[in-house]
């Protein structure tokens, strides 16, 4: 016997074994690679973002590139991410356990890292809650795209926040 369930597109009364519907299933989408801006169709990713054809890289030289980029990065220390932002990341994170990006686009998925809203290389503060906010991996990986593409789009924030757990 079949199990069908609902379309998986938000507000589609079809019923399908898994997934979308004939309807969505070919829909046109932005690529699943986060912060990509090609639209695809029919597809999850663009050729670019394709894992199918990114086997026949170089797994030696994509450490190397890796390597060199951490290099020139600092310590976590030395970037301002110590004991005291990991309590005040933990405390955050424990206040706000759902991807507040995702939340306002009507998606419930759970929050992982902590980011500052303005960055702390533009002025932004380092421990104050009002300049962080709580993304999915996803989301924060699609944030710093945009941000080191130069791409000024405002993260959703309420300024009305209380500092949890008393950190400043």
């Amino acid at each position: 016997m079949k199990i069908y369930r609902p379309c998986l597109y938000a507000g589609c009364p079809s019923l399908v074994e898994r997934g979308y519907c004939e309807k969505h299933r070919n829909r046109k989408r932005y690529c699943a690679a986060g912060g990509c801006p090609e639209i695809v169709q029919g597809k999850a990713y663009c050729d670019k973002h394709d894992p199918k054809l990114k086997k026949n890289r170089n797994p030696e030289k994509v450490r190397e590139s890796y390597r060199k980029h951490d290099g020139k990065r600092g310590s976590a220390s030395e970037r301002g991410y110590d004991a005291k932002w990991n309590r005040l990341s933990k405390a955050y994170l424990g206040k706000h356990p759902l991807c507040e990006h995702c939340e306002k686009r009507g998606i419930l998925r759970t929050a992982s890292l902590v980011h500052h809203v303005k960055p702390l290389r533009q002025g932004g503060e380092r421990l104050n809650t009002n300049n962080l906010v709580a993304l999915c991996r996803q989301c924060h990986e699609a944030e710093h795209k945009r941000l080191d593409k130069g791409i000024k789009l405002p993260l959703l924030k309420d300024d009305n926040r209380e500092t949890p757990g008393g950190f400043a």
